[in-house]
């Protein structure tokens, strides 16, 4: 199947191809290979986007799977209607554009579609298949790890939440000891999980996997969960890394296993795309967006920004955010920083809210070209776009004035109770060019003396220093330089301040991830070299190239795009 490339004519905010200068069919056949069908069930809709007549209105989207069967009517959707994976049709009559999204059964490897109004067939021009499901801007997917036998109720309370808010999950099933089948088929049947393969005794290194044999964790678990529970298709698409190993033989026994996907675990890097395609038979490795283990015992309102500005990110891209969290960690709750961030992610008319399994499913089938599409009676395959969304707006243009945490914003320990002289320090960037006016940080009463602020290099060059001033008792403290210093973009920087008293303020850990407010973003510990939070003990003027368990001691830039006035 040829896939068109070249944009040729413009349709108000839309640019199509070749495929709009076909001649009108009132009929259309859409076929799949045979061995993909079988291998994978390709039971997801898949969204086939057509050009309809001007004037247009009041229409049916129709389907059957064989020339002779009967049509069946598709549920008509509209837009600002949130639905997510179910046969449906759309139409837009101001842009004259259908959208038809269906399945293939299990039974044939075609099925048919149409356009009609009131009794009759409509002509229309094939153009495409959309890139995600009803042509969205953009995707979120959560995956869920570790329900056993002992974490039951926390699924639910993860599931009350994200169903709640009409988003789908997979769950990551440990399927030896009993892990409540009865409770997980009555999730699945209210249609909000995607059960997934986690092993069957959540093996950690080659060690654990040869203790009973790769065969038994990986097609093992999957048998019982498809003995185990009565599911609409007999597939189970996702096997989940436990703790994130993965060597060749766990490769090969999933891809033998028959899995279209394999997550993996830990993060970084951030993936807010698809993984490429092995020639083995499976997609590789696929890693996630944003990792709730950073709001494990700490949660707060930094890290709420940080997961939204991640969400926000993946969005304004076009990409996909994919949340993974554990359960058992304890943080579903009604008011949590966690369910805040449901809240703030869910409920788009223009994101696809998917399963992961979901995910690769409709991906694979427009990846690798196993669909073809006829008009009415030939066959002669037509060309295929695969048809993307209008971006999303750009960003807004970054402040006059930032810096990376709000006065709002506490530690997790406002004094770590050493009292020895130290230098503390962070390490950050900018996504834009700009000027470093000053250095603030969080100060305990504790935390005597006169205290001096910096901005270094990554080498270790001392660019500026400024004296606090002013201080108050607690809370957060400012110094500004006496001249700004110039920072380029996209560059790695240190500010940080000398206490001789010590009693410096911490959390710990915490830059396990990123953490970003734009323009600024503090790096992630494994994101950069030497790692984040850094401290020297000394006197004043010691460059803080130390770090220990990923802290946070709270010290904060000043920057400003555009430089101030002159002091």
């Amino acid at each position: 199947m040829m896939r068109c490339v070249g944009m040729a004519v413009v349709i108000g905010a839309w640019t199509w191809g070749g495929a709009f200068a076909q001649q009108g069919a009132t009929r259309f056949k859409v076929t799949a290979d045979g061995g993909a069908h079988r291998a994978f069930g390709l039971h997801y809709p898949v969204t086939y986007v057509f050009r309809i007549p001007e004037g247009s209105s009041g229409l049916s989207g129709q389907y059957r799977y064989s020339t002779d069967g009967d049509w069946s009517t598709l549920e008509t959707r509209r837009a600002g209607e949130i639905f997510n994976g179910v046969a449906a049709a759309r139409f837009d009559y101001g842009a004259g554009m259908a959208y038809l999204s269906v399945p293939f059964s299990a039974g044939s490897d075609s099925l048919h579609l149409r356009v009609v109004a009131g009794g009759s067939e409509i002509p229309m021009n094939y153009l495409g298949m959309a890139r995600y499901y009803d042509n969205r801007r953009a995707a979120v997917t959560v995956t869920l790890d570790d329900w056993n036998y002992g974490t039951g109720a926390y699924f639910d309370a993860a599931l009350s939440v994200l169903s709640g808010a009409g988003m789908h999950a997979t769950v990551g099933i440990i399927t030896y000891g009993n892990p409540n089948w009865s409770q997980i088929q009555g999730w699945y049947d209210m249609g909000y999980i995607e059960p997934a393969s986690h092993s069957r005794t959540h093996p950690c290194s080659a060690g654990d996997y040869s203790e009973n044999g790769h065969a038994f964790e990986i097609r093992g678990s999957r048998d019982d969960i498809l003995a185990n529970l009565s599911l609409r298709h007999p597939y189970v698409t996702t096997y989940i890394e436990p703790c994130g190993y993965a060597d060749a033989q766990v490769r090969q026994n999933v891809v033998g296993a028959g899995y279209l996907v394999e997550r993996g675990y830990p993060v970084p890097p951030v993936q807010n795309g698809f993984s490429s395609w092995v020639d083995d038979g499976a997609y590789g490795r696929a890693l996630y967006s944003f990792d709730t283990g950073a709001w494990y015992g700490h949660e707060d309102s930094n890290l709420l920004t940080q997961g939204n500005a991640s969400f926000d990110s993946a969005y304004r891209a076009g990409e996909i955010y994919h949340l993974m969290d554990h359960p058992h960690y304890g943080l579903w709750y009604n008011g949590s920083y966690l369910s805040r961030h449901i809240g703030y992610v869910s409920n788009r008319p223009d994101v696809w809210y998917a399963s992961f399994g979901g995910l690769y499913l409709y991906h694979f089938v427009l990846e690798r070209g196993l669909v073809a599409v006829y008009a009415g009676e030939s066959n002669i395959p037509l060309p295929t776009e695969i048809i993307t969304n209008p971006p999303a707006p750009p960003a807004p243009p970054p402040p006059l004035t930032a810096s990376l945490w709000g006065d709002g914003a506490t530690p997790q320990y406002s004094t770590a109770g050493d009292a020895s002289p130290i230098e503390v320090g962070v390490k950050f960037r900018s996504d834009v060019a700009g000027y470093v006016t000053g250095v603030r940080f969080y100060k305990d009463a504790s935390n005597t003396g006169t205290h001096y602020g910096h901005v270094w290099s990554s080498d270790g060059t001392l660019w500026a220093e400024a004296v606090f001033t002013g201080e108050t008792a607690s809370g957060w403290q400012t110094a500004t330089f006496s001249a700004p210093v110039a920072i380029a973009a996209n560059t790695t920087y240190i500010v940080s301040y000398h206490t001789e008293a010590g009693h410096y303020s911490l959390s710990r850990p915490y830059f396990n991830t990123g953490y970003s407010n734009a323009p600024l973003y503090a790096y992630a510990t494994s994101e950069v070299a030497g790692g984040n939070g850094v401290y020297r003990y000394g006197p004043n003027r010691s460059f803080p190239d130390q770090t220990w368990e990923a802290s946070n001691y709270w010290v904060d830039v000043i920057f400003v795009a555009s430089p101030p006035p002159g002091p």
